[in-house]
């Protein structure tokens, strides 16, 4: 999953690798004991951040952790709260839900009602007039709702 871009310093040669191919060892052999740097991960600075001093072999562990491409985002959505202090806890972090199929907040307060049963004791004839645009705007000013995708929001507690 993880893409790292590496630099040998002083050089200005510098290498994309992408960690699903390539081992530690084969980075090292690049570098030909020279100092460097990691330049660049895709990802983002959050993910750049937490992981551009780390060893080869440490980044290469944390690949592995990764189960896919949302996997990673979800991490990183943690990572940027706060919520936990390394890549690692974030990668392992389950306190979070995914709404799939929501284009919006609305769909999203949507679900939830359907999902507690919050409207389960209203009649039909009222319960259509609840509003689910309202509420999708509660739920995301509490904060703890990130869109992901067009059609995936992420709910992180």
């Amino acid at each position: 999953m993880l893409d790292i871009c590496v630099e040998k310093l002083n050089t200005g040669s510098w290498k994309w690798f992408n960690l699903d191919k390539v081992g530690a060892d084969e980075i090292q052999e690049w570098l030909n004991g020279q100092e460097w740097e990691i330049v660049d991960i895709e990802g983002g600075n959050t993910l750049y951040r937490e992981l551009r001093y780390m060893p080869f072999e440490k980044i290469k562990e944390l690949n592995e952790m990764i189960e896919d491409e949302q996997h990673l985002q979800i991490a990183i959505e943690i990572l940027k709260r706060g919520i936990v202090n390394n890549l690692e806890e974030a990668l392992e972090y389950e306190n979070y839900r995914l709404y799939n199929n929501c284009s919006s907040m609305e769909d999203v307060a949507y679900e939830v009602v359907e999902e507690s049963g919050m409207l389960s004791d209203v009649p039909d004839h009222l319960s259509r007039y609840f509003d689910y645009s309202s509420y999708g705007r509660d739920l995301e000013s509490n904060g703890t709702f990130v869109q992901l995708d067009n059609n995936t929001y992420l709910e992180i507690w």
